[in-house]
């Protein structure tokens, strides 16, 4: 079988390197298909992580439905549903008769309490009108054609109806809100599978279009190294940076931090590069009080160069094997992001800023009594674990606890 793994750009490539492998050791062969030349300057074709990777500009075209038709995969994995673009994927998939897969690669805000409040903070960031004007010239030149190409290509009358101007005008209109929780024409987003990581995210599929026979929990494949590692308490202090390593080897605390690249995520929560070293570097004081250092683990989607914290207790790092960076951690700091299951599976403290910026973004974690608020940087450091709160937590959030996640993904993605 040719698989095609579809992404805005090679960045999250990573998302697909713990069943690439496998696929490929069973015959299949693989390609990262991507849009990097509708937002900057890249290479037609190049290999990353040893995943072939071209871009759309490879196939002289702007066009996702006329590449597809060219490469003429099997199956297309697909990473996120709620777009325009990811609209225009999965009709051109409809309209070629090729397999589509949905798998999910992060937190989905469930429930109606969590989803009105991040609604609130993300249509601040994507609902202005200098971030709309900002867009016009991709959505002219990329987004629009390829939505109405694929729509006009799967079924005519979505034109001649005008059906596509609908769904369009309900993006521009509340573009946050058809992110969050898409309303319009929804079964133009459902993939013929959607693999979710845990029994929590069903409801949710369900209501944005899914039927109960496409969704499958799978678990999370960036969870599977971590559940093989605590069976066999195999945590080698030579997959972390050195600077992490010589911490160990000096006895020397250490609290990770999981940056959310709010920044890069269109300024989320008010979050600027100013904002954000500023509070890398208020933690990183603070904690020097401790004797604890403050190591930063980037956000993949996070720009480094912006990186600039003036403390001499901070480590910064863009990679690692999380789990043993996890793990030899005290304790771990974050806001929304899915890497703090790591630490709650792994019985670590972990504490959620709420102050300043920080009182911007959802809470996700608190709320569940899985973290303690830190709710202002001077504050006494609470780092109690409510364990009965956390068995919960993981049995509907997480719920695949052995590491069979990327075995279950292959297999969905082959039958």
């Amino acid at each position: 079988m040719k698989i095609v793994y579809f992404d805005y750009w090679t960045k999250g490539i990573h998302h697909f390197l713990n069943f690439d492998k496998i696929l490929k050791e069973k015959g299949h062969s693989t390609l990262l298909f991507h849009l990097g030349s509708f937002i900057g300057t890249c290479a037609k074709e190049e290999v990353l992580d040893g995943i072939l990777c071209r871009d759309i500009s490879f196939y002289n075209t702007k066009y996702i439905h006329k590449a597809l038709q060219s490469i003429k995969p099997d199956v297309v994995l697909v990473l996120n549903n709620k777009t325009l673009m990811d609209r225009a994927v999965t009709l051109a998939c409809r309209a070629l008769g090729i397999k589509s897969v949905f798998l999910m690669h992060g937190m989905v805000i469930v429930g109606d309490d969590e989803i009105a409040d991040y609604l609130e903070t993300i249509e601040k960031a994507y609902n202005s009108n200098v971030n709309k004007i900002k867009k016009i010239p991709k959505y002219f030149r990329f987004v629009l054609p390829n939505y109405i190409y694929s729509s006009f290509k799967y079924d005519n009358k979505n034109i001649k109806n005008l059906h596509f101007l609908n769904v369009i005008w309900a993006n521009a209109k509340n573009p946050g809100l058809s992110l969050l929780l898409p309303h319009i024409a929804t079964e133009e987003l459902a993939t013929d599978k959607s693999l979710v990581y845990a029994e929590i995210y069903r409801e949710y599929y369900l209501a944005i279009g899914f039927k109960e026979s496409q969704i499958v929990v799978v678990g999370n494949p960036h969870n599977e190294n971590l559940f093989r590692q605590i069976k066999s308490n195999d945590f080698k202090i030579v997959d972390l940076p050195q600077e992490v390593v010589t911490l160990i080897e000096n006895n020397r605390k250490y609290a990770l931090y999981l940056e959310d690249s709010f920044v890069e995520n269109s300024n989320m929560g008010g979050w600027t590069d100013e904002y954000r070293n500023d509070h890398l570097k208020q933690i990183a004081d603070r904690l020097k009080n401790e004797d604890v250092t403050l190591v930063v683990k980037l956000h993949p989607g996070t720009n480094i160069s912006n990186i600039k914290v003036n403390s001499d207790n901070i480590i910064i790092i863009s990679k690692a094997t999380l789990s043993t960076l996890s793990y030899y951690a005290d304790f771990c700091i974050g806001h929304i992001s899915t890497t703090v299951h790591i630490s709650i599976i792994l019985k670590k403290p972990v504490l959620i800023p709420r102050w300043d910026r920080s009182k911007n973004i959802i809470d996700y974690y608190c709320k569940h009594k899985v973290a303690n608020a830190w709710n202002h940087v001077d504050d006494d450091i609470d780092l109690s674990v409510n364990q009965k709160a956390r068995e919960e937590f993981i049995r509907i959030y997480i719920t695949i606890t052995e590491p069979t996640a990327i075995g279950n993904i292959v297999e969905n993605i082959l039958k």
